[in-house]
């Protein structure tokens, strides 16, 4: 019996992911020109929540780091900052963004959480939930807004392209808003 236990502590153990494999250096963070790799693990949404690769800035001023987050038709900045524990609920509690211009029960509310930084590569967790009473979106493609009330995880992963070391700043240039180092 002893050794049955044993095993399976042992078993249950080599399931489970460590923590400590995953960097978590939020001051490591470089400001730079970094590629976005946007993944949906879950997603319940029609249309489908936006994943794909993009070109972006990161920002590292601490104790803060300014993300992007995009889909197909925009581009927000995030920032996370160490007070909140690099997480942030867009919109805050206790307030409401609507979706639908012409709906006002309808909402939606972002949760970004910084899971891995190190000096080369950020990851952000964003856990979406919608919820719709009236369908007001006529677009089909990805991260338009939903048909109907859902829920999806969109993982962002930032991958360091080229730092931007202080004195020199990120800046977004041109109707693509293409990010590029300027040095004065």
């Amino acid at each position: 019996m002893q050794r049955r236990l044993t095993f399976l502590i042992f078993a249950l153990g080599a399931c489970t992911t460590n923590s400590a494999a995953v960097p978590f250096e939020p001051d490591a963070v470089v400001t730079g020109i970094y590629r976005l790799d946007i993944t949906s693990p879950a997603n319940d949404c029609d249309p489908p929540r936006y994943t794909g690769t993009s070109t972006v800035a990161l920002s590292h001023v601490a104790p803060s780091l300014s993300i992007w987050d995009v889909d197909q038709t925009t581009t927000q900045t995030v920032a996370l900052t160490e007070a909140d524990s690099y997480s942030l609920r867009n919109p805050a509690t206790g307030q409401r963004i609507n979706p639908c211009a012409d709906d006002s029960a309808s909402a939606r509310v972002f949760t970004y959480t910084l899971t891995g930084a190190s000096s080369d590569h950020v990851t952000v967790d964003v856990d979406e939930t919608w919820l719709i009473v009236n369908a007001c979106s006529i677009d089909n493609s990805p991260g338009a807004i939903p048909k109907s009330s859902c829920a999806a995880t969109r993982t962002l992963d930032y991958h360091l392209l080229t730092p931007c070391a202080a004195p020199c700043v990120v800046k977004l240039a041109g109707a693509t808003n293409a990010p590029s180092c300027v040095c004065s």
